[in-house]
């Protein structure tokens, strides 16, 4: 299996994934400075050449970046040579069991909370302890990053990331590509392209 990324949130990827790792390799055409931890342990591809002849051997890959320009980006360049995207779940996630709705590619990691009748699109990353409430819908190559908190009857569009131990209030809706800063509560709607901090969230 390639994992399309070679950076920080790749590792912890790897942590997820169950044993042996022997068959992991990775695809990085874009890093100049490829941790160590990887060139040491694993097989890393730098080009498309070489990506292209991996997926005849095994066409499965799991996104290993968090940036949601970046998850896309990879995603497409993987599925034109040749690759089929998959998600990962963590064991020790929690996800409800009525009227969920898990696009592929989604990734959900470790000690993560979905609620029943959640919608979440094609390429997302739910990071570790992030909470999704009932009744919310994200979009597509989305990152939720670390502990945030998406209250009932959220909205998100696609390409957005939410920052670090955010606070997104019930039935408010999120626009596409938008950016909310870390630590933000956000209170009210936010239209599309928009970048949000504080508390409550304001545009910067």
């Amino acid at each position: 299996m390639i994992i399309a990324g070679a950076g920080g949130h790749a590792k912890d990827l790897v942590m997820g994934l169950p044993e042996p790792h022997s068959d992991l390799v990775f695809f990085d055409d874009l890093s100049d400075n490829i941790s160590s931890l990887f060139l040491n342990n694993f097989t890393v591809i730098r080009t498309l050449n070489e990506l292209k002849i991996h997926f005849k051997k095994d066409p499965n890959f799991i996104l290993g970046v968090g940036k949601p320009s970046t998850r896309k980006a990879l995603y497409e360049k993987c599925i034109k040579a040749g690759g089929e995207l998959m998600g990962i779940r963590s064991e020790s996630s929690q996800m409800g069991t009525i009227d969920v709705r898990i696009d592929d590619g989604v990734d959900i990691m470790p000690f993560s909370f979905i609620s029943n009748s959640v919608t979440i699109g094609k390429g997302t990353l739910i990071n570790t302890r992030a909470n999704v409430h009932h009744d919310t819908t994200i979009g597509t190559f989305c990152e939720i990053s670390p502990g945030a908190n998406l209250l009932g009857g959220v909205s998100i569009g696609n390409d957005c990331f939410v920052g670090a131990g955010v606070i997104i209030l019930p039935n408010v809706t999120i626009g596409n590509s938008c950016v909310i800063g870390a630590g933000a509560v956000v209170t009210t709607d936010i239209t599309d392209n928009q970048r949000v901090v504080g508390v409550p969230a304001k545009p910067i």
